[in-house]
């Protein structure tokens, strides 16, 4: 009995040694040289990828496979390359199993990217470029060009955009940094916060709050619903729109600016007004509530539209 117990023990070890190997992580070290013009199409579902730059016109991927990959795909049709890492259609489980990638890339490409749980951090990258996710967060430094950010329920953090940037989530947070350009950020039931050099910001917000410090900005559009709005700036050139349900907002200026105010805080709203001694007025035959005044010259427009919130406008206050 011992015996064959013993046989069977031995028969089984190489068993487990192919089982134990085939759900390990396999290693990839791969590199493609590239001719002219490419773009990217990057599809890791879990996990976290990191993509960089270098001079080389060719692209490198290093790093471990998902425990339960089915193959990895690197291959070039015309223009374009793929990169994939190939998982069952049914695979659940914690990001701890899942890819881990380097993938070092010319500066300037297209780049398509599609994730579900996979983090993806992005940086010195000039092109048109696309990054989704259902589940994992997105880091983004140093990029330009044309930039589309989205995620489900990930959060996103961008540090110095330039170009035409959106940056788009359901139910995770926001952060941009020291971004230039155009900026569109959407967000429902998250926070937003950018402190930014942008020329034109565009915000539509849902059960969230929002916090924008801003320098000299040409074109303001904030839609926010249920949700508190603080707004630093230094100076306006053109105009802003700003409404909001259910919220309030609170206008803050470094400086005096040179704008036309049309503010109306609509049934059950309330004005506080100290960047001047003008003060608000209630309408003959509406409830509502409104504030127009002009500062300098009146060179920007600046209008605010609130139900059932408290808008206050100020000039920062000097500290000595």
């Amino acid at each position: 009995m011992m015996r064959s117990t013993r046989m069977i023990n031995f028969l089984l070890i190489p068993f487990l040694l192919f089982s134990q190997a085939s759900f390990a992580a396999k290693s990839i070290n791969k590199q493609m040289q590239l001719q002219g013009d490419v773009s990217l199409n990057v599809k890791v579902l879990r996990g976290k990828v990191l993509i960089q730059t270098w001079q080389k016109h060719a692209i490198k991927v290093t790093g471990s496979l998902d425990k339960f990959s089915e193959g990895f795909v690197f291959d070039k049709e015309g223009n374009k390359v793929v990169i994939e890492d190939k998982l069952p259609e049914k695979v659940t489980g914690e990001n701890k199993y899942g890819s881990d990638l380097v993938i070092t890339v010319p500066a300037s490409l297209s780049l398509t990217v599609l994730g579900v749980s996979a983090n993806y951090d992005v940086s010195q990258l000039g092109g048109e470029l696309s990054i989704e996710t259902v589940s994992g967060h997105i880091k983004a430094d140093q990029l330009s060009g044309t930039i589309l950010l989205h995620t489900i329920s990930g959060d996103i953090i961008t540090k110095g955009l330039q170009g035409d940037a959106s940056l788009d989530t359901v139910s995770g947070a926001i952060a941009d940094y020291d971004s230039q350009g155009t900026m569109r950020y959407s967000s429902v039931n998250g926070n937003l916060s950018a402190n930014n050099q942008a020329k034109n910001v565009f915000v539509e917000q849902i059960s969230g709050n929002t916090t924008l410090r801003l320098t000299t900005v040409d074109n303001l559009s904030v839609k926010s619903i249920s949700g508190a709005l603080e707004l630093n700036l230094d100076s306006l050139t053109n105009s802003a729109h700003i409404s909001s349900v259910s919220g309030d907002i609170f206008t803050q200026f470094s400086k005096m600016p040179s704008c036309n105010f049309d503010i109306d805080a609509g049934p059950g709203g309330k004005i506080t007004n100290t960047l001047t001694k003008d003060k608000p007025s209630k309408e003959k035959y509406r409830p509502n509530t409104y504030l127009r005044f002009m500062t300098g010259e009146g060179a920007a427009d600046f209008f605010v539209k609130s139900i059932s919130g408290h808008i206050q406008i100020r000039k920062q206050r000097l500290i000595e």
